[in-house]
């Protein structure tokens, strides 16, 4: 379990971009055969880590290809609402037809998304905030959750989920996960944690 992500296309998927960066995934060790599999399970807790070698989830599906953005760079990140192209996209080995990839905002819908509207957001990470450092307690990660909240600021390229401590936000394990919006024809994919 290393991101959560969304299918845009039947065999296409969003993702952060740290999440196929082979110096975040590996600590910058050197990799020298990584392979990619993609599902939907919604409990990935064999996959947290804890355990040696489990067994694919029987939906997993492999990536042929991921692509970064051009522009990003995982020693160039900055902090805050910044324009740090942390975007990617997997490519599938097989496409996913028993459902609907999620749809991107019209630009006429992408202008009306203001601070205050409402989200939900979705991942298989920390359910409980920790240091950097320290494990989250078992049970509390790596299964599907979903929660409601506000968009808290925006600027030109990011916006922030929620404001305060205790409003519904993003933890470690949520990266690459999708961020929804609701336009008058449906939910729209408006963000990738």
């Amino acid at each position: 379990l290393v991101c959560s992500s969304t299918l845009i296309a039947p065999d296409v998927v969003l993702i952060a971009a740290h999440c196929v960066d082979t110096d975040a995934i590996s600590f910058g060790l050197p990799i020298d055969d990584l392979k990619m599999w993609w599902t939907r399970q919604a409990d990935l807790s064999d996959w947290d880590g804890t355990q040696q070698g489990p067994t694919l989830p029987v939906d997993a599906i492999e990536a042929v290809e991921w692509i970064p953005h051009e522009d990003f760079d995982l020693n160039s990140l900055e902090l805050g609402l910044q324009e740090n192209f942390d975007i990617a996209l997997i490519f599938l080995s097989e496409p996913v037809l028993d459902i609907s990839p999620a749809y991107l905002p019209t630009a006429e819908e992408d202008a009306m998304i203001a601070e205050g509207d409402w989200v939900a957001v979705v991942g298989w990470g920390q359910q409980v905030a920790t240091n950097q450092q320290d494990a989250p307690p078992p049970g509390t990660y790596a299964f599907k959750q979903q929660g409601e909240s506000y968009i808290a600021e925006i600027a030109p390229y990011e916006f922030k989920v929620g404001e305060d401590s205790t409003d519904v936000r993003k933890c470690h394990g949520d990266s690459g996960g999708p961020s929804f919006w609701e336009s008058d024809d449906g939910l729209r994919l408006i963000g990738v944690t």
